[in-house]
């Protein structure tokens, strides 16, 4: 399979702990999704509506629906705090570039990182997340996501709101799955006003 660039703006959103992606009963002719990824000429913003047959090709094409759970993965681990599981889903040398912090070398300094995050939430907060993918350039070796994120967070002092975007490179972990190799993220608080409505 060559590299491809596909504007895979799938909305993934985690609540409650359902699942993230979910691809239509009706199965993707794939001899058709070529035409539809060449037919999308910018990524649609984040929870608009997707050209017709775009889910389904999604869905039928194992490099991009292994993606999609490796992202739909990652929200989990985030929105349930589990500084653990979220430091699984990064290579053992993977190198983690924040917006708040310095470069972090390794799993282990990335957990330390995500553990330190997660302890500084108020008692009682929780948060939701939502990626969506601007662009994707992948093959069987390697994957490069830009993506836009957004998040809420709520608790007894309220909710605030915050988005950015995250340039993430992925390797295959020889087991069917991904893992983060290098990651980049931006980002910061936002009026909840300017949000899409029924993001969550």
């Amino acid at each position: 399979m060559h590299a491809r660039t596909v504007f895979a703006a799938l909305a993934i959103a985690v609540s409650g702990g359902g699942a993230a992606f979910a691809a239509e009963d009706e199965a993707a002719d794939s001899a058709e999704c070529p035409a539809v990824f060449d037919a999308i000429e910018a990524p649609p913003q984040l929870n608009a509506e997707k050209p017709e047959g775009y889910v389904e090709c999604i869905a039928a094409d194992e490099l991009y629906a292994g993606l999609m759970q490796f992202s739909s993965d990652w929200v989990t681990c985030r929105d349930a705090a589990d500084a653990a599981c979220l430091a699984d889903l990064y290579d053992p040398d993977a190198v983690l570039v924040p917006a708040d912090d310095e470069t972090l070398h390794g799993r282990a300094a990335i957990e330390d990182y995500f553990t330190d995050m997660f302890a500084g939430r108020d008692e009682g907060e929780s948060a939701r997340m939502a990626l969506s993918y601007d662009s994707t350039d992948a093959n069987e070796e390697r994957a490069v996501i830009l993506q836009n994120w957004r998040e809420a967070r709520s608790g007894p002092g309220g909710e605030a709101r915050s988005e950015g975007r995250m340039l993430q490179i992925l390797r295959p972990d020889g087991a069917g799955g991904w893992r983060v190799w290098r990651e980049m993220t931006n980002g910061g608080a936002v009026d909840g006003e300017d949000w899409p409505e029924g993001l969550f």
